[in-house]
C-alpha cells in the first residue's frame, strides 16, 4: 500500500507540472518506445534477420494505422476559434464594458465557426438565428454595466450552450469508450511496453475525434500542450504496471485468494483509464474553445478534468472487473466488489476527491 501512496503522489505532482515539462515526457516517450522496438527487433534478428525486418514493417505498419492515420484526422481540422483573454464575467473586478463587448465579438466569431461545422449540420437554422442575435446583442452593449453583463451571460446559456449540447454528449460518449477500452486493455496486456502503446494508441484517436466532433483543434501552443499529455500518458503506462501489484501485495489479504492475482491488472487499467478520461476532458475543453481562457479558466478546466476523473473511478473500476476479471477467472461477486470499491476509493484520491460540476462551457 505504502508503493502505491507514493505512485500517487508522484503522479499528481506529475500533473501539476506537465504544462512545463510537455517537451521532457515527449521526448522519453519517444525514447521508450524507440528502445522497446529496438529490443524486440534485436531480439527477433538473433533468431533469424528476415523475422526481424519482418516485426519492423509489423510495427511501421501498425504504428502508421494506430498513430499517423489518427494524427492526420486531427491535423486537417480548421484550427479552433480562439476566445478572447479576458477577465470571467462573473465576480470578476477587472471586468470593463470593453470587455462586454470583446466578448460579445467574441460569441460571434464562435457562432459563424460553428455554422462549419458538418456534425451541426441539422442544426444550422438555429445557430444562424442565435448568430443574427448575437449581432442585436453587440448594438445595445454599452448602456448598463451591470445589466449588460446578465445579458450576456444569459446569451451564453441559453443561446449558445444548448447548441453544443449534442456534440458535448457525443464527445463524452467518446470519452467514456475509450477510456473502458484502454482500462481493459491495460489490465490484461502482460508487458509494459503493450500498454504505453495502446495508451498512445487510444488517446491519440481520442483527440482526433474530439476534434473532428467540435471541428476545432487547438492552436500550435494547445497542439503541443495536448502532445505532452498523450506523451505522459504513454510513460505512466509503462511503468504503472509493476508499482501497482507491488502495492496490492500488501493489501492481499483484505481480497482474499481469488481476487488478490487480479487486484493489480485492475489498478493498473483503472490508472491508465482514468489518465485517459482526464485527458479527453482537456482535449475536449480546448477544442470546444468558448469559455475564455484566462488562469481562473484553465484552472478550472484541469480542477473539472480531474473532479470527473474522481467520479467515473468506480464505475470504471466496475466494468474492467465485468469485463476482464468475470470472464476470466470466474471471480467471486464479493471478491470483484472488494476490487471495485478498494480501487475505487484509493484512485479516487489520485484525481481529487471531490466531486464538482463537469467541464462547463460558456459561464465563467
Amino acid at each position: 500500500m505504502a508503493s502505491l501512496g507514493a505512485f500517487a503522489s508522484t503522479v499528481r505532482s506529475l500533473f501539476k507540472a506537465l504544462r512545463y515539462v510537455g517537451l521532457v515526457f515527449t521526448v522519453l516517450a519517444a525514447w521508450f518506445l524507440g528502445k522497446e522496438v529496438y529490443d524486440i527487433y534485436l531480439a527477433c534478428s538473433a533468431i533469424t534477420p528476415a523475422l526481424g525486418v519482418s516485426f519492423l514493417v509489423v510495427f511501421a505498419f501498425l504504428f502508421y494505422l494506430a498513430i499517423i492515420k489518427p494524427a492526420k484526422r486531427y491535423l486537417r481540422v480548421p484550427s479552433a476559434v480562439r476566445p478572447p483573454d479576458l477577465p470571467g464575467l462573473k465576480g470578476d473586478d477587472a471586468l470593463r464594458a470593453k470587455h462586454l463587448r470583446a466578448r460579445a465579438r467574441g460569441i460571434e466569431r464562435y457562432l459563424a465557426n460553428l455554422l462549419r461545422n458538418p456534425n451541426l449540420k441539422d442544426s444550422r437554422a438555429e445557430i444562424q438565428s442565435a448568430l443574427d442575435a448575437c449581432g442585436e446583442l453587440q448594438t445595445t452593449l454599452g448602456k448598463d454595466f451591470e445589466a449588460d453583463r446578465e445579458r450576456v451571460i444569459r446569451f451564453e446559456h441559453e443561446r449558445v450552450d444548448p447548441l453544443l449540447a449534442k456534440l458535448d454528449d457525443q464527445v463524452r460518449q467518446v470519452i467514456r469508450q475509450e477510456s473502458l477500452g484502454v482500462a481493459v486493455a491495460t489490465a490484461v496486456s502482460p508487458s509494459g511496453a503493450i500498454d504505453a502503446f495502446v495508451v498512445l494508441w487510444r488517446n491519440v484517436n481520442l483527440v482526433a475525434k474530439i476534434a473532428e466532433l467540435y471541428y476545432g483543434r487547438p492552436g500550435i501552443r494547445g497542439t503541443f500542450l495536448v502532445l505532452a499529455d498523450v506523451s505522459f500518458a504513454a510513460v505512466v503506462a509503462s511503468q504503472v504496471q509493476g508499482i501497482a501489484e507491488k502495492g496490492v501485495q500488501t493489501a492481499g489479504g483484505f481480497f482474499g485468494k481469488a481476487a488478490s492475482p487480479f487486484a493489480g491488472p485492475v489498478v493498473d487499467g483503472v490508472i491508465n483509464g482514468l489518465v485517459t478520461m482526464r485527458i479527453g476532458y482537456l482535449a475536449m475543453s480546448r477544442c470546444r474553445a468558448f469559455q475564455a481562457f484566462t488562469q481562473r479558466s484553465v484552472a478550472n478546466f484541469l480542477r473539472s478534468a480531474f473532479q470527473e476523473a474522481a467520479k467515473q473511478s468506480a464505475g470504471l473500476a466496475s466494468d474492467v472487473v465485468t469485463k476482464v476479471g468475470t470472464p476470466l477467472l470466474k471471480m467471486p461477486v464479493d471478491a470483484g466488489k472488494k476490487i471495485v470499491d478498494w480501487v475505487s476509493e484509493s484512485v479516487r484520491g489520485w484525481f481529487g476527491g471531490k466531486e464538482g460540476p463537469e467541464p462547463s462551457g460558456a459561464g465563467s
